[in-house]
């Protein structure tokens, strides 16, 4: 009779009273205190917090939190968790809400390991369980690789990532003038197959252009063996679209090839002058009116344009055409002198500016083909023009 009284008590503490002790424990902010000080040091990691808010059932928020290892070390001001953890049972981990504000992630110096390899191996990842985040906020982050400390993007969204399926309900994503809002689903197996829909915008785009922001929406799909991004965007006050579809190949590799086919459509040239010539230039107001319309094809090697047109130049709306082939072209802020160009080009009523000359020069037109860079150039155009000296 004593043994199985023994054995009872014996399962009464192991199924009710430790449980409840344990469950008692996480409830309160002090039990959930214990209970993470005593894991992190379990794991080797180091932890420290200055303030702990809630406990581990419901909602735990912690303020000037620091999480460190050998080689990194993380740190935020704030981070908040809510949870519910009777989801555990059906193999769910569902979080109501991570928020988490100035974030900072820094990988400390270590020694020097040999050089990576050839091509970026991908981890195939698998969960044993559904992870679902229905309400994602980490805004102010930032990560310092080296000492050099740079930004991350803000980033709130919601997404659940089944097996190998992350499938992005909603994802808004803040970096400096651009914005981004996506949703899809990306596969964490083989090369990672990608599936989005993103549409974005971006603010001010450069101090001297007089744009105030560029929308558009781009649709990714493929793997990171082989990616398409088709792109269809405007620009403020210009009822035009304009696309851009580029196909990445290697992205896994060290050098990944790229190749862009580009498509603009009557792109007005009036908010792209105050970044090529001064406002009291007699240029800003010769091209003032003038659109431009480019069919090119795109590497990162070169470019061949097939149409290159730019209308409406000067005061009898002269136009300009040009196809050819621009090589080297991202030599440009470095060598320019390695920058080459061929092919042809034509014009027509094309009146150029008499302050600049002097002279009131008319062309009629242009015809005939141009080669070379800025250290030697060929052509053999036919020019018809007409010139008047400027009396005024």
């Amino acid at each position: 009779m004593k043994f199985i009284k023994y054995l009872a008590w014996t399962i009464i503490c192991l199924f009710v009273l430790v449980p409840s002790i344990f469950l008692a424990l996480i409830m309160t902010s002090t039990g959930s205190q214990f209970l993470i000080e005593r894991t992190s040091e379990y794991a080797g990691i180091e932890l420290t917090f200055e303030q702990l808010e809630g406990n581990l059932v419901s909602e735990l928020t912690l303020k000037n939190l620091r999480v460190a290892q050998t080689n990194w070390q993380a740190s935020a001001k704030y981070l908040s968790i809510a949870w519910q953890p009777t989801d555990l049972l059906d193999k769910r981990l569902v979080f109501k809400q991570i928020k988490s504000e100035s974030f900072e992630f820094e990988t400390l110096s270590t020694t020097p390991t040999a050089e990576a390899s050839e091509n970026i191996k991908l981890p195939q990842l698998q969960l044993p369980f559904e992870l679902v985040i229905e309400n994602l906020s980490a805004i102010t982050n930032h990560v310092v690789v080296d000492s050099a400390k740079q930004k991350l993007p803000d980033v709130r969204g919601r997404f659940e990532w089944h097996d190998s399926t992350v499938a992005i309900k909603r994802l808004e994503v803040e970096y400096q003038q651009v914005t981004s809002t996506m949703s899809g689903n990306i596969t964490t197996a083989n090369d990672y197959p990608i599936n989005l829909d993103v549409s974005w915008q971006v603010n001010s785009p450069l101090e001297k252009l007089a744009i105030d922001a560029i929308t558009g929406t781009t649709i990714l799909q493929g793997d990171l063996s082989q990616l398409s991004a088709v792109s269809e965007f405007g620009i403020a006050a210009s009822p035009e679209m304009h696309r851009i579809n580029v196909q990445l190949k290697g992205l896994l590799q060290r050098e990944p090839y790229w190749l862009a086919d580009v498509a603009i459509t009557n792109l007005p040239t009036q908010p792209l002058l105050p970044l090529l010539v001064p406002a009291e230039s007699p240029w800003n107001e010769w091209l003032a009116d003038s659109r431009i319309t480019l069919v090119a094809t795109v590497d990162n090697q070169q470019a061949a344009i097939q149409t290159l047109d730019i209308a409406q130049i000067g005061k009898k709306n002269g136009a300009l055409k040009f196809d050819g082939l621009l090589s080297n072209y991202l030599s440009f802020n470095d060598t320019p002198e390695q920058v080459r160009v061929r092919g042809l080009l034509s014009a027509s009523t094309i009146v150029l500016p008499a302050e600049v000359l002097g002279i009131e020069l008319a062309i009629d037109s242009i015809a005939g083909n141009i080669e070379g860079n800025l250290d030697s150039f060929q052509h053999n155009l036919t020019i018809a023009a007409t010139y008047a000296e400027n009396t005024s």
